[in-house]
């Protein structure tokens, strides 16, 4: 965009997402299933689910399905460190399809679990826009 002077700088809005988290507590123990409680805010309404997964991200990823209904099939899983050392970032990258219709996203997050939900709710925004 150019401006000669007389306009006003238009400022970029990002659309509002469809899904997006409002509280995620996932729980890991060498005495229980992993399980996770989540509240996703679906088209401005909050929804709470809590279920138990293989792991914690199965169970993050199990419980967002549970609050927000689909046939999504996570395709690919795919974690790696954003910077190195002890403080690094997870760098999350989940492919899911639907209905022939493949999406890819990433998240990066301090916290491997909040990057997986983040990168899988990116995903469902994209397919469900």
């Amino acid at each position: 965009m150019y401006l000669t002077g007389d306009e006003k700088p238009v400022r970029f809005i990002p659309a509002l997402q469809r899904i997006s988290i409002v509280c995620l507590v996932a729980t890991v123990s060498t005495m229980a299933e992993p399980s996770a409680i989540v509240t996703l805010s679906i088209d401005g309404e909050c929804h709470t689910c809590q279920k138990k997964g293989d792991g914690c991200v199965d169970a993050v990823f199990t419980t967002i399905n549970a609050c927000f209904p689909n046939n999504v099939e996570l395709e690919h899983y795919e974690v790696q460190a954003a910077n190195p050392g002890s403080k690094a970032l997870a760098k999350v990258k989940v492919s899911v399809s639907l209905m022939g219709r493949s999406i890819t996203a990433e998240a990066e997050n301090a916290d491997t679990i909040i990057a997986s939900a983040h990168a899988y709710i990116e995903a469902l925004n994209q397919l469900h826009s």
